[in-house]
């Protein structure tokens, strides 16, 4: 989880956002994310899946993540 947060911030860095508020909104992310998993009790693919609009960056951002080979 660390790596990911860690190359999450680095992305923010690389688009003009203070490396401490990356750093911070990444960790942030992770923990939200973590959160709702365990409130709702839901498989994360159903929520990662409720979070993806067909054509959204969202969906770009993991189709990149996965050809990248981050499972």
């Amino acid at each position: 989880m660390y790596i990911i947060i860690e190359a999450m911030s680095d992305i923010g860095v690389k688009m003009g956002v203070p490396r401490d508020l990356a750093i911070q909104l990444s960790a942030q992310a992770m923990a939200g994310s973590a959160h709702m998993v365990l409130k709702t009790g839901r498989h994360p693919g159903a929520l990662k899946d409720e979070v993806c609009s067909p054509g959204g960056s969202t969906i770009v951002g993991l189709h990149v993540l996965e050809q990248r080979g981050v499972r």
